[in-house]
């Protein structure tokens, strides 16, 4: 991941809108002081690919700390590449809710807030937390992995910087607690086998006895079974057959009680089939009948509306004659109508003039009004201007002395740096003086153990040689014969004595060496008190100084103040100018305006003069309304009338004319009725003689319908063929039953069947419970097996992780995985520091040991031997080869480093530049070093300046 542009608003220190463009920068330093927000610029690429920040971890207010003080909305835009492919994500946050966007080229991608992760991650080739810590390297643990204090110094930055000891105690955790689950699940299998104590090969072999008994006892009374249900059947079958021998009876028994009805029913169909050819004529008599009855309510219908009819009409004819007058009148009403129309026209245009002359006058006096108005606003406005060309006269002239206090201040910002570096370096100065005088008093007891140790070297001489005298030898001190030795004394041995001797020696000279480096430092400090005096001479006193430099920074605020109000008066200036500039348009416009307004209003009342209409009532206007619509309406209301009543009238003669005609052909229709009945009547005079009836209806009442008299005749018939049946079956029954004689009742066989099969339940239950529990035995035998099994694999396994959790404890795979780690790092970070050093210098690794092979000189030395330079040189090789193998060779193709230089010296900073040509030259990404450094960042071409200004800060980048 390459950036190529940034873009911040209102994110942490960074408040307002901001904008970083990496497009041209290589190898460049991120510079400000301390609290800048030098960093925060790394914390906003991280926001916004993964919408985290590592700092705050995954805080659940995390925009609460992102948000700059004082605003409620944040935006962060970061557009970049990968393998020369570009992308672009932007994440933002506006009234508490978040936004993101992403980008593939110039395509706007549709991707959810839950999916954006997983794709960031595929498009990068890392997760977070993998991008964070190759993103951003600490340069300072690179020195101190380099030069560890301690041997265990180094394996611990390599764990912390691989994440190696979350792994190995996320590892233990789970060699734990699987141990943990395995001895659970032990304890579960042994109780499970204490539940299984039942299964046993002798309990089945048992049971499988009983269920064979029990089978065989079964199929017995199975047999039994069969044999009562053969039996049953055969009393089944008679009792069946009696059954229908006694419904056969009663039914035969019904339908000889119903014999005199059927024998009345035969007498009753021949009489209906004597009649049966006098239907059509009674028919045709009962048609006829209906239709008589039918045209006399139609006449009685006809005279009640002829006669309704005939009051209609003589109620409209008196309406008529009413109206006739009126009608006759009707041209003078139009006459009248045409005269008020057109007076009223003239008044209401009178009355339009009146009103447009009086909405002139109030425009004219709205107009004077206005112009009066502008007059004095144009006035007032002169008078503020005037006044606020010469406030800001005087703003100028305070900021041209305010400026000239700024220029001081960078003059003495300089010295105030100064100032405070020897400040800080005052207060380990007392510390220095305490471990050189405790280094002299360790010294001093050292010199005096080698004083102590020399001592005891002589005196292991001594009694050397007085081992190889004997009396009467000559004495190597004074020449005289020895007479008589001196006794001996118990030595220590010479190699034990010589060894701590060179102990002593080796700590005196590596205390006098720190003593030297402490009295340098001292020296150095007292330089620059010297210089720092120098600088201070102007003004005597530290006090004096401080005073003046917070006089002039105060000054500052008041410069920004005294701009921002500048500003906010020519702002405001230039708005009185172009408003003085409207309302003087505004003015030439009123006054033309009302020129035209008092020509219109004297074209007006000439007008009405003319016409006579000097004063009009809206009163009179209507008044001539009401009398006009009176006149309209009553002109309307006569025509309608009149029009309506002789169109009614004609409507009523003509229906009563229509009426009459249609009760004379009724009436004749009743005569031709009458004749037709006579002559059917003569066709039933025998029928009705015959059968001793009075009248056509009650012979009618005897006539059936055809389909009636055959459904009597199919019952007749239904009924004798029954009968016939019934005694048939009922014989064929009895001859049946003679052959089931001797037969036991049924109710015994029932009882010895419900016996044995109560027997045979009881015994099949007992089966079941059998078979249930061979099942269950069976099963336990199988499930015990398989426990036994696993038992034993589980003891097997709890074996292993009792020792993996011994090892864990031990630190043992801990320094396996650092050791395996730190090979292949500096297999790596060889690769480039063969290339910054143009092949001068290799890593070589003795056990856990870092050494440098020197090319040039072909020998192998410590890295505590290089110089400032080459220890740069070396630990970012290590940062290059670190961020390679954390990322697994992803594609990030650029780096930043943080703070790396604060522990070099201003002369060995100052050495840096040819080192920096050279890693511009071989690296192969994006190189980005952060520093609070000024003369660091001097000996960078590509600069990004992070200045803090009050409560926020602004970024410029120089190219």
């Amino acid at each position: 991941m390459r950036p190529i542009r940034l873009e911040l608003e209102n994110f942490t220190i960074f408040r307002g809108r901001h904008s970083v463009d990496f497009s041209g920068l290589r190898f460049f330093i991120i510079q400000g002081r301390t609290g800048a927000g030098k960093t925060s610029l790394i914390d906003a690429m991280c926001y916004a690919l993964f919408g985290k920040v590592p700092r705050h971890g995954d805080k659940r207010d995390l925009h609460e700390h992102l948000i700059s003080k004082g605003t409620d909305h944040m935006r962060v835009f970061l557009e970049f590449s990968v393998r020369d492919k570009r992308y672009a994500i932007e994440r933002a946050v506006r009234k508490g809710r978040g936004e993101v966007r992403f980008w593939e080229g110039n395509r706007l991608k549709n991707v959810k807030a839950n999916e954006l992760p997983e794709l960031i991650k595929r498009v990068l080739g890392v997760d977070y937390d993998t991008f964070t810590k190759v993103i951003l390297l600490p340069q300072g643990q690179f020195d101190r992995f380099l030069k560890p204090e301690r041997p265990q110094q180094r394996r611990e930055i390599l764990n912390k910087l691989l994440g190696v000891d979350t792994l190995i105690e996320k590892m233990a955790e789970l060699i734990r607690e699987t141990k943990r689950q395995i001895e659970n699940r032990l304890e579960s299998i042994t109780a499970s086998l204490r539940e299984l104590s039942f299964a046993t090969k002798e309990e089945l072999e048992r049971v499988n006895k009983e269920i064979t008994l029990l089978e065989k006892d079964l199929n017995l009374l199975e047999e039994e079974k069969k044999k009562l249900q053969e039996r049953l059947n055969v009393a089944s079958n008679r009792d069946r057959l009696q059954e229908e021998l006694t419904e056969c009876q009663r039914q035969l028994t019904e339908l000889l009680e119903k014999a005199e009805k059927m024998e009345q029913l035969e007498r009753d169909l021949q009489v209906m089939e004597e009649l049966s050819s006098y239907a059509p004529y009674v028919e045709s008599f009962k048609s006829l009948s209906q239709r008589e009855e039918q045209e006399i309510k139609e006449i009685k219908s006809l005279r009640e509306k002829l006669a309704k009819l005939s009051h209609q009409r003589e109620q409209f004819q008196i309406q008529l004659e009413k109206y006739r007058q009126e009608w006759e009148r009707l041209g003078e009403y139009d006459v009248q109508i045409e005269q008020l129309t057109k007076e009223l026209e003239r008044l209401k245009n009178a009355l339009e003039k009146h009103r447009e002359r009086n909405q002139k006058l109030k425009e004219l006096e709205n107009a004077e009004e206005e112009i009066k108005t502008l007059e004095e606003d144009i006035k007032n406005l002169t008078e503020r201007i005037d006044r606020g060309e010469n406030y800001i006269k005087e703003l100028r002239e305070k900021i041209e002395d305010l400026e000239e206090k700024q220029r001081r201040l960078l003059e003495l910002n300089p010295i105030k740096i100064k100032l405070d570096e020897v400040r800080r370096e005052r207060e380990s100065l007392e510390l220095l003086k305490e471990e050189k005088e405790l280094l002299e008093e360790q010294l001093e007891k050292i010199r005096e153990d080698i004083k102590e140790k020399e001592s005891s070297l002589i005196r292991f001489h001594v009694e050397h040689i007085r081992a190889h005298l004997k009396e009467g030898d000559l004495c190597p001190v004074c020449g005289n014969v020895i007479t008589q030795l001196p006794p001996t004394e118990p030595s220590e041995n010479f190699e034990t004595i010589k060894r701590e001797l060179d102990k002593l020696k080796a700590l005196e000279s590596e205390k006098l060496e720190k003593k030297a480096r402490i009295e340098s430092k001292l020296s150095a400090l007292e330089e620059k008190e010297r210089e720092l005096r120098q600088l201070l001479n102007e003004w005597e006193e530290e006090e004096r100084f401080e005073e003046e430099y917070r006089e002039l920074q105060r000054s500052q605020a008041e410069l920004e103040e005294c701009r921002r109000k500048l500003k906010q008066a020519e702002e405001k200036l230039k708005n009185l100018k172009e408003e003085l500039s409207t309302k003087r348009e505004r003015l030439s416009t009123q006054e033309g305006r009302r020129e035209k307004l008092q020509t219109l209003i004297k074209e007006i009342e000439e007008h009405l003069a003319i016409e006579g209409f000097w004063e009009v009532k809206e009163q009179d206007i209507r008044e001539k309304q009401v009398q006009l619509k009176t006149l309209k309406d009553r002109r309307d209301m006569i025509r309608n009338n009149y029009t309506t009543i002789s169109e009614q009238l004609r409507n009523v003669e003509l229906e009563e004319k229509r009426v009459q005609t249609a009760l004379l052909e009724r009436e004749r229709n009743i005569q031709n009725l009458k004749e037709e009945k006579e002559r059917v009547a003569k066709n039933l005079e025998p029928a009705i003689k015959k059968f001793g009836l009075g009248t056509v209806q009650e012979l009618e009442k005897l006539i059936k319908p055809k389909e009636y008299i055959e459904r009597l005749k199919q019952e007749l018939e239904d009924y004798k063929r029954n009968v016939a049946l019934l005694k048939e079956k009922e014989q064929r029954l009895k001859e049946e039953l003679k052959n089931f004689e001797g037969v036991e009742p049924t109710q015994e066989i029932k009882a010895k069947m419900q016996q044995v099969e109560e027997e045979h339940k009881n015994k099949s239950v007992q089966l079941g419970h059998l078979r249930e529990q061979k099942t269950r035995i069976e099963e336990g035998l199988k499930r015990r097996e398989e426990l036994l099994k696993d038992q034993e694999e589980l003891q097997r396994k709890e074996g292993i992780y009792r020792i993996l959790e011994r090892d864990f404890r031990a630190d043992r795979l801990q320094e396996f995985l650092s050791q395996i780690m730190l090979q292949k790092i500096i297999a790596r970070a060889n690769f480039y520091l063969q290339k910054f050093t143009s092949g001068a210098y290799e890593y070589d690794l003795e056990g856990s040991e870092i050494l440098i092979i020197d090319r040039i000189s072909g020998h192998k030395r410590s890295v505590s031997t290089l110089s400032g330079g080459e220890t740069f040189l070396a630990s970012l090789s290590l940062a290059f080869g670190v961020s390679d193998i954390i990322s697994k060779n992803a594609p990030i193709e650029s780096l930043f480093i943080d703070e790396g230089f604060g522990s070099l010296d201003r002369e060995t900073r100052e050495e840096l530049s040819q080192f920096f040509e050279m890693i511009k030259l071989n690296a192969n990404r994006m190189v980005g070093i952060i520093s609070h450094l000024e003369d660091l960042a001097e000996k960078f071409d590509q600069r990004i300046e992070v200045v803090r200004r009050g409560d926020r800060s602004f970024v410029n980048v120089i190219v």
